[in-house]
Protein backbone atom coordinates (compact mmCIF):
# COMPACT_ATOMS: atom_id res chain seq x y z
CA UNK A 1 0.00 0.00 0.00
CA UNK A 2 1.25 3.51 -0.78
CA UNK A 3 0.92 7.00 -2.15
CA UNK A 4 1.84 8.42 -5.18
CA UNK A 5 2.91 12.28 -6.26
CA UNK A 6 3.53 12.24 -9.49
CA UNK A 7 4.09 15.15 -12.55
CA UNK A 8 1.71 14.80 -15.74
CA UNK A 9 3.31 16.57 -18.77
CA UNK A 10 0.31 17.21 -21.50
CA UNK A 11 2.22 17.77 -24.69
CA UNK A 12 -0.27 19.86 -26.66
CA UNK A 13 -0.08 23.14 -28.33
CA UNK A 14 -0.50 24.66 -24.66
CA UNK A 15 1.92 22.23 -22.92
CA UNK A 16 1.78 22.35 -19.07
CA UNK A 17 2.37 20.36 -16.09
CA UNK A 18 -0.21 19.14 -13.50
CA UNK A 19 0.74 17.69 -10.23
CA UNK A 20 -1.33 14.45 -9.99
CA UNK A 21 -1.87 12.16 -6.51
CA UNK A 22 -2.55 8.29 -6.89
CA UNK A 23 -3.16 5.77 -3.57
CA UNK A 24 -2.59 2.34 -4.46
CA UNK A 25 -2.59 -1.24 -3.79
CA UNK A 26 -1.65 -4.51 -4.46
CA UNK A 27 -0.06 -7.50 -4.32
CA UNK A 28 3.14 -9.75 -5.43
CA UNK A 29 4.01 -12.99 -6.41
CA UNK A 30 7.72 -14.21 -6.41
CA UNK A 31 8.92 -16.90 -8.21
CA UNK A 32 12.98 -17.09 -7.00
CA UNK A 33 14.31 -13.53 -8.54
CA UNK A 34 11.21 -13.08 -10.58
CA UNK A 35 7.82 -11.70 -9.36
CA UNK A 36 4.40 -10.78 -11.12
CA UNK A 37 2.40 -7.73 -9.35
CA UNK A 38 -1.37 -6.56 -9.77
CA UNK A 39 -3.63 -4.78 -8.05
CA UNK A 40 -6.07 -1.24 -8.21
CA UNK A 41 -5.03 2.48 -7.55
CA UNK A 42 -7.09 5.36 -6.94
CA UNK A 43 -6.25 8.41 -8.68
CA UNK A 44 -6.95 12.35 -8.45
CA UNK A 45 -5.72 13.79 -11.82
CA UNK A 46 -5.64 17.90 -12.82
CA UNK A 47 -6.65 19.15 -15.93
CA UNK A 48 -6.91 22.91 -17.17
CA UNK A 49 -10.81 23.73 -17.61
CA UNK A 50 -10.77 26.33 -21.03
CA UNK A 51 -14.10 28.71 -20.75
CA UNK A 52 -14.79 31.72 -23.21
CA UNK A 53 -16.08 34.56 -21.59
CA UNK A 54 -18.07 37.45 -23.42
CA UNK A 55 -18.85 40.38 -21.44
CA UNK A 56 -19.92 44.02 -22.41
CA UNK A 57 -18.01 47.22 -20.13
CA UNK A 58 -17.88 50.85 -19.76
CA UNK A 59 -14.45 51.86 -20.84
CA UNK A 60 -12.91 54.94 -21.12
CA UNK A 61 -11.59 55.67 -24.99
CA UNK A 62 -10.49 59.27 -24.76
CA UNK A 63 -11.07 62.70 -23.24
CA UNK A 64 -11.98 65.92 -24.29
CA UNK A 65 -11.07 69.37 -23.03
CA UNK A 66 -13.89 71.25 -21.02
CA UNK A 67 -13.51 75.27 -20.50
CA UNK A 68 -14.80 76.00 -16.64
CA UNK A 69 -14.10 79.40 -16.44
CA UNK A 70 -11.67 82.33 -17.92
CA UNK A 71 -10.26 85.51 -17.08
CA UNK A 72 -8.85 88.55 -18.56
CA UNK A 73 -5.76 90.07 -17.35
CA UNK A 74 -4.81 93.91 -17.40
CA UNK A 75 -2.56 92.91 -20.50
CA UNK A 76 -6.01 91.83 -22.37
CA UNK A 77 -4.59 88.66 -22.01
CA UNK A 78 -7.51 85.37 -21.96
CA UNK A 79 -6.52 82.51 -19.32
CA UNK A 80 -9.26 79.44 -19.13
CA UNK A 81 -9.66 77.55 -16.46
CA UNK A 82 -9.77 73.36 -18.20
CA UNK A 83 -10.44 69.82 -17.07
CA UNK A 84 -10.41 66.69 -18.91
CA UNK A 85 -13.50 65.21 -19.51
CA UNK A 86 -13.57 61.35 -20.16
CA UNK A 87 -15.21 59.76 -22.68
CA UNK A 88 -17.15 55.87 -22.48
CA UNK A 89 -18.30 53.64 -24.38
CA UNK A 90 -19.82 50.21 -24.20
CA UNK A 91 -17.62 47.75 -25.67
CA UNK A 92 -17.75 43.80 -26.04
CA UNK A 93 -14.78 41.98 -25.03
CA UNK A 94 -13.77 38.28 -24.86
CA UNK A 95 -11.81 36.76 -22.45
CA UNK A 96 -10.05 33.45 -21.53
CA UNK A 97 -11.02 31.78 -18.40
CA UNK A 98 -8.94 28.83 -16.51
CA UNK A 99 -9.71 26.42 -13.80
CA UNK A 100 -8.49 23.76 -12.83
CA UNK A 101 -10.69 20.42 -13.00
CA UNK A 102 -10.47 17.21 -10.82
CA UNK A 103 -11.10 13.43 -12.36
CA UNK A 104 -11.07 10.52 -10.49
CA UNK A 105 -9.24 7.64 -12.10
CA UNK A 106 -9.18 3.53 -11.33
CA UNK A 107 -5.80 2.33 -12.27
CA UNK A 108 -5.16 -1.56 -12.78
CA UNK A 109 -1.30 -2.62 -13.60
CA UNK A 110 0.02 -5.88 -14.29
CA UNK A 111 3.51 -5.59 -13.53
CA UNK A 112 6.95 -7.95 -13.92
CA UNK A 113 9.65 -7.63 -11.91
CA UNK A 114 13.25 -8.79 -11.51
CA UNK A 115 15.44 -8.90 -8.13
CA UNK A 116 18.87 -7.26 -8.81
CA UNK A 117 20.30 -7.06 -5.33
CA UNK A 118 18.97 -8.28 -2.13
CA UNK A 119 20.21 -8.85 1.05
CA UNK A 120 18.28 -9.85 4.61
CA UNK A 121 17.24 -6.19 4.73
CA UNK A 122 17.70 -4.44 1.92
CA UNK A 123 16.51 -5.28 -1.72
CA UNK A 124 16.61 -3.62 -5.46
CA UNK A 125 14.53 -4.43 -8.48
CA UNK A 126 13.24 -2.95 -11.60
CA UNK A 127 9.86 -3.71 -12.85
CA UNK A 128 7.62 -2.80 -15.89
CA UNK A 129 4.10 -3.70 -17.48
CA UNK A 130 1.02 -2.55 -18.93
CA UNK A 131 -1.68 -1.01 -16.93
CA UNK A 132 -5.32 0.59 -17.61
CA UNK A 133 -6.45 3.57 -16.70
CA UNK A 134 -10.84 3.79 -16.22
CA UNK A 135 -12.33 6.96 -16.11
CA UNK A 136 -15.21 6.87 -13.20
CA UNK A 137 -15.68 10.57 -11.70
CA UNK A 138 -15.44 13.99 -12.49
CA UNK A 139 -15.67 17.53 -11.09
CA UNK A 140 -15.26 20.36 -13.57
CA UNK A 141 -14.33 23.39 -12.15
CA UNK A 142 -16.47 26.63 -12.77
CA UNK A 143 -14.60 29.62 -14.17
CA UNK A 144 -13.96 32.57 -11.75
CA UNK A 145 -15.51 35.70 -13.37
CA UNK A 146 -15.04 38.94 -11.62
CA UNK A 147 -15.52 41.76 -14.41
CA UNK A 148 -16.35 45.01 -12.23
CA UNK A 149 -19.68 47.48 -13.75
CA UNK A 150 -20.18 44.74 -16.41
CA UNK A 151 -22.57 43.05 -18.32
CA UNK A 152 -22.18 39.20 -18.60
CA UNK A 153 -22.96 38.20 -21.95
CA UNK A 154 -22.26 34.67 -22.61
CA UNK A 155 -19.68 31.73 -20.98
CA UNK A 156 -19.17 29.16 -23.44
CA UNK A 157 -17.12 25.78 -21.77
CA UNK A 158 -14.29 25.08 -24.52
CA UNK A 159 -12.51 22.55 -22.10
CA UNK A 160 -11.58 19.18 -23.83
CA UNK A 161 -13.54 15.88 -23.46
CA UNK A 162 -11.79 13.51 -21.34
CA UNK A 163 -11.07 10.02 -22.31
CA UNK A 164 -12.86 7.34 -20.15
CA UNK A 165 -9.95 4.70 -20.80
CA UNK A 166 -6.61 4.94 -21.48
CA UNK A 167 -3.57 2.17 -21.89
CA UNK A 168 -0.37 3.01 -20.85
CA UNK A 169 3.04 1.36 -20.36
CA UNK A 170 4.77 1.94 -17.24
CA UNK A 171 8.35 1.06 -15.35
CA UNK A 172 9.88 1.06 -12.13
CA UNK A 173 12.59 1.34 -9.98
CA UNK A 174 11.93 -0.19 -6.38
CA UNK A 175 13.97 -0.13 -3.67
CA UNK A 176 12.96 -1.80 -0.42
CA UNK A 177 14.16 -1.98 2.94
CA UNK A 178 12.88 -4.81 5.50
CA UNK A 179 12.51 -3.60 9.13
CA UNK A 180 11.17 -6.93 10.31
CA UNK A 181 10.58 -10.22 8.90
CA UNK A 182 7.30 -9.58 7.58
CA UNK A 183 7.12 -5.75 7.36
CA UNK A 184 9.15 -3.54 5.21
CA UNK A 185 8.76 0.48 3.65
CA UNK A 186 9.73 0.62 0.15
CA UNK A 187 10.39 3.62 -2.20
CA UNK A 188 9.23 3.58 -6.27
CA UNK A 189 10.48 5.90 -8.61
CA UNK A 190 8.28 5.34 -11.95
CA UNK A 191 7.53 7.08 -15.42
CA UNK A 192 4.55 6.54 -17.17
CA UNK A 193 3.97 6.36 -20.99
CA UNK A 194 0.26 6.85 -22.21
CA UNK A 195 -0.90 5.53 -25.44
CA UNK A 196 -3.33 8.54 -26.56
CA UNK A 197 -3.98 12.26 -24.96
CA UNK A 198 -6.22 12.56 -22.66
CA UNK A 199 -8.49 14.60 -24.51
CA UNK A 200 -10.64 13.07 -27.29
CA UNK A 201 -10.73 16.36 -29.74
CA UNK A 202 -6.62 16.55 -29.36
CA UNK A 203 -6.44 12.61 -30.17
CA UNK A 204 -7.25 13.39 -34.14
CA UNK A 205 -4.53 16.61 -34.18
CA UNK A 206 -1.47 15.62 -35.78
CA UNK A 207 0.28 17.61 -33.56
CA UNK A 208 -0.53 16.26 -30.00
CA UNK A 209 2.03 13.61 -28.60
CA UNK A 210 1.02 11.21 -26.13
CA UNK A 211 1.66 12.59 -22.48
CA UNK A 212 4.25 10.90 -19.64
CA UNK A 213 4.59 11.44 -16.04
CA UNK A 214 7.14 10.80 -13.68
CA UNK A 215 6.55 10.32 -9.84
CA UNK A 216 8.02 8.30 -6.82
CA UNK A 217 5.76 5.58 -5.02
CA UNK A 218 6.14 5.61 -1.17
CA UNK A 219 4.18 3.08 1.28
CA UNK A 220 4.45 0.01 3.24
CA UNK A 221 4.47 -3.53 2.54
CA UNK A 222 3.53 -6.63 4.84
CA UNK A 223 4.65 -10.09 3.65
CA UNK A 224 2.67 -12.72 3.94
CA UNK A 225 4.47 -15.50 2.80
CA UNK A 226 7.82 -17.06 3.10
CA UNK A 227 10.79 -15.00 1.73
CA UNK A 228 13.79 -16.31 2.00
CA UNK A 229 16.94 -13.95 3.11
CA UNK A 230 20.32 -13.57 1.28
CA UNK A 231 23.13 -13.03 3.51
Amino acid sequence: MGISPELSVYRNANRYTETNYWLNTGMTYHMGKFSIQTGVGLGYVFDHGDYRVNYKSKDSIGFFTSIVSFIVTPGNVIVYTTKDIPVYDSLQHIADDRAISRYTYLHIPLMLGYELVETNRFSIGIKAGPAISLLIGSKEALPFIDYPNARLIRVDNTSLSRVRMNWEIQAALDLEYRLVKNFSIYAEPSYKHYFKPFETQESTSTSTKDPYSVGIEIGARFNLGIKKNKP
